[in-house]
């Protein structure tokens, strides 16, 4: 084999190796949460907002609710974004008010 066909033939089997090589996952950013904040479980959080997982889960899809983190197989929430969600809860009025 000529040398020139040896040339370009590497060059060739570099740009292959090169594609095949697959980008590295990029990191989500860290989360700088305030200290003291922890994240808690399923359990806790429809204790706290007295729904069913359901309901949960529809207000995740929609938008409405803090999105879960995963722990291994579990679901957790941020203790700090459940808690401002409900103090953001709107308020009715009384009747005659």
């Amino acid at each position: 084999m000529p040398l020139k066909d040896k040339k370009a033939n590497a060059a060739l089997a570099a740009r292959a190796r090169a594609a095949k090589v697959a980008p590295q996952p990029q990191l989500p950013a860290v989360r700088r949460k305030r200290k003291g904040d922890r994240l808690i479980l399923k359990p806790v959080v429809l204790y706290k907002t007295s729904m069913t997982y359901p309901q949960v889960w529809k207000l995740m899809r929609d938008g409405k609710f803090p999105r879960s983190v995963r722990l291994g197989s579990r679901a957790a929430w941020w203790e700090s974004e459940v808690d401002a969600w409900l103090d953001n809860l709107h308020r009715t009025e009384f009747k005659g008010r």
